[in-house]
């Protein structure tokens, strides 16, 4: 979808809501971070270093 979104496929209205949902899932959702350890090789570039570099933004909280 980010590429979709960078070639103009996808409207600026669209986009943020979901790059944003994405975000907060990324900094909430303890279980995303095991996904993505397991299934990061599964996505392409720019997806893969933007999606790393938001995990690396904010650590993930422990889960209870």
């Amino acid at each position: 979808m980010t590429t979709r979104y960078r070639d103009g496929s996808i409207p600026k209205e669209l986009w943020v809501g979901t790059d944003n949902t994405l975000r907060a899932w990324i900094q909430t959702k303890p279980g995303l971070a095991r996904f993505w350890s397991e299934s990061r090789t599964s996505f392409d570039e720019p997806f893969r270093s933007e999606v790393d570099q938001e995990f690396a933004r904010k650590p993930v909280p422990a889960a209870r």
